[in-house]
């Protein structure tokens, strides 16, 4: 497939990803742990979340697209 098309999609993946697992993670830190260990939760939370979402999101996307 076209290298514009898969960096096109990857970045959009990515952009989706963070804002969702950001959305996601903060909800569930903030009602798991106290404020001050919010933002160390958070980090490592969206960390995995945007990985495995924005793998699932390129081979979804991408591959389909691009096959």
């Amino acid at each position: 497939c076209a290298r514009v098309c898969v960096c096109a999609c990857v970045y959009a993946c990515v952009c989706m990803c963070i804002c969702v697992c950001v959305y996601v993670c903060v909800r569930a830190c903030v009602r798991a742990c106290v404020r001050a260990c919010v933002r160390a939760c958070v980090r490592a939370c969206v960390r995995a979340c945007v990985r495995a979402c924005v793998r699932a999101c390129v081979r979804a996307l991408c591959v389909r697209a691009c096959v």
